[in-house]
């Protein structure tokens, strides 16, 4: 990957996105997680996603008052984009194919940690990216998102935050030739940053001595 070309207005998106996050699900004082998750909100689009993921941890923390207050400044942002943003001319229905494409551009931008050479194509990224996933399903089901004792917990809402943002790259850029993705550059630091707190968050939940653990970060550094 050439990192002068991943666009650095991702870089205070992630920051911002991951203090919102954490300081939601630690109930911090409103007048912090709004400012930070308006900064996160107009780093970028995707930046709105985290008051969706306010919204699911106000729903589990049964806050109402704060779902609200949540859901109130997504509307008043959504609405403000609407507002602002040109409408783009679309050359292409919603059809099989489209939605066919959109899941193999989904499954894929999570394998692109690496620049896959041509004879891994497609199936390196299409069965990595697959597996990718299932392991984020199966640790969110066997998590407790929201467990008192875990000081991670935060680091589950960000990953997820993180794969809604692909989605919402692979309904707005899916480009897909047969069933290989053509994935951009800036888009793999997704990818980059799911993978590293996805082993950080598992490696610290199952407690693997520490030869374990510097075993899967070379593997991710690899």
């Amino acid at each position: 990957m050439n990192y002068y070309t991943f666009a650095f207005f991702n870089l205070p998106l992630f920051l911002f996105a991951l203090l919102a996050i954490r300081l939601m699900v630690q109930q911090a004082d409103l007048k912090w997680v709004l400012l930070i998750g308006l900064l996160a909100s107009f780093s970028y689009g995707n930046g709105l996603l985290v008051w969706v993921i306010g919204i699911l941890v106000s729903l589990i923390q049964a806050n109402y008052k704060r779902l609200f207050l949540y859901f109130g400044v997504l509307a008043t942002l959504l609405l403000f984009y609407f507002f602002q943003e040109t409408p783009a001319d679309s050359s292409h229905g919603i059809d099989a194919k489209f939605l066919v494409d959109i899941v193999l551009y989904f499954i894929q931008i999570h394998a692109y940690f690496i620049n896959w050479p041509g004879y891994a194509l497609p199936w390196a990224p299409l069965v990595i990216g697959a597996g990718i996933i299932a392991l984020f399903g199966y640790v969110l089901i066997k998590s407790k998102l929201l467990d008192p004792k875990s000081e991670k917990s935060y680091l589950l809402f960000y990953l997820l935050f993180l794969s809604l943002s692909m989605a919402l790259i692979s309904l707005a850029r899916a480009s897909v030739d047969g069933l290989t993705a053509n994935v951009v550059d800036h888009y793999k630091i997704y990818s980059c940053l799911f993978l590293g707190c996805l082993v950080y968050y598992t490696t610290e939940q199952l407690k693997l001595s520490t030869r374990w653990s510097y075993s899967f970060w070379l593997l991710v550094y690899s």
